[in-house]
């Protein structure tokens, strides 16, 4: 699938090896990308906050370097939450969440400081501000709606967040390479008005940004699903998550982007590789499986001594299955 006819495809002087290593923060489209890049074993830190939409969020994550307040923890039943992060970042006490927060800032942290490639994706700029608390929260965790106000950014304080964790990240490490990405998953739930606001105040502040930094760039993942795609069929049946092609289709125009030839190659190879793990015999026992595994062991040899591959999680499974 490739009619990316009227959209300018970005372009990228440094690309991704093997040998780069990829931090990925923001929106559930991040997971998404994200999923894809670790499925073909690249080296990425994920969603380390889990799924964030707003800007802030990800500032507050990155840039608070205090420890973690036991008024921004919530109890929903035995589990405990943060009001800065995804609820998939929780503990079964106070004492064991406020220790993982402060977990995922520190490995967030040293990862930034170390890695090629950093990916920010927007979600919206719509954002709960916590009456009590008197600052914005990542997420209210269905906490009473009176607790909170709802709120858009501003195009000049999203362009603030922005500005703030790129300058974080340039402090830390100044040899990153910046990606800036809008997700086009639409937030009906604000309503198809207030969505096209938001993302509007997302875009525009993006590329004031982009503008102004050589080192950052703009890839369209929106653009690709809202203008080139352009069409329901390529949305899940809830209508505001892109589908599995859609989300195919933007992750080829990445490699296309930040990937040469070699790379992508090797990425073909895994990909055969993990679709064969996916395989379920009939009979595990059978000669005709075992010379299977035995085929699949040596095609992740050659991958992992010629590009430094990891399969170590695959290879265990593999030897249990071998007799």
């Amino acid at each position: 699938m490739n009619f990316r006819t009227n959209l300018d495809s970005p372009s990228s002087d440094v690309k991704i090896t093997y040998d780069t290593s990829i931090c990925m923060l923001g929106s559930c489209f991040s997971d998404s990308i994200g999923g894809k890049l670790v499925r073909n074993k690249l080296k990425v830190l994920k969603n380390t906050f889990g799924t964030l939409y707003h800007p802030a969020a990800i500032r507050k994550n990155l840039l608070d370097t205090g420890p973690a307040l036991k008024q921004d923890i919530v109890q929903i039943d035995n589990r405990y939450l943060h009001y800065d992060m995804h609820s998939d970042v929780c503990a079964t006490s106070m004492i064991d969440v406020l220790r993982r927060v402060k977990e995922q800032r520190k490995v967030t942290s040293a990862y930034l400081a170390t890695c090629d490639f950093v990916f920010l994706t927007l979600g919206t700029a719509w954002h709960f501000y916590h009456r009590e608390l008197n600052r914005i929260v990542a997420n209210c965790h269905k906490q009473p709606s009176r607790l909170f106000e709802r709120r858009l950014s501003s195009v000049t304080e999203v362009t603030a967040d922005l500005q703030a964790i790129i300058g974080y990240i340039k402090e830390v490490n100044a040899d990153a390479n910046i990606v800036l990405t809008v997700s086009p998953v639409r937030h009906i739930r604000d309503g198809l008005i207030e969505n096209n606001r938001s993302k509007s105040h997302l875009l525009t502040a993006v590329h004031e940004v982009c503008d102004n930094h050589h080192h950052v760039q703009y890839f369209p993942s929106y653009e690709l699903v809202i203008d080139d795609l352009r069409d329901y069929r390529f949305y899940e049946s809830d209508m505001i998550h892109p589908s599995e092609q859609a989300i195919e289709y933007v992750f080829d125009a990445l490699k296309e982007t930040y990937m040469n030839q070699e790379t992508v190659d090797v990425m073909n190879k895994v990909e055969k590789v993990m679709k064969s793990l996916e395989h379920r015999p009939l009979d595990p026992s059978s000669p005709q499986h075992q010379s299977f595994l035995s085929t699949l062991r040596s095609s992740i040899a050659s991958l992992t001594e010629s590009h430094g591959v990891d399969f170590s999680a695959e290879l265990a499974l593999i030897h249990q299955q071998m007799i």
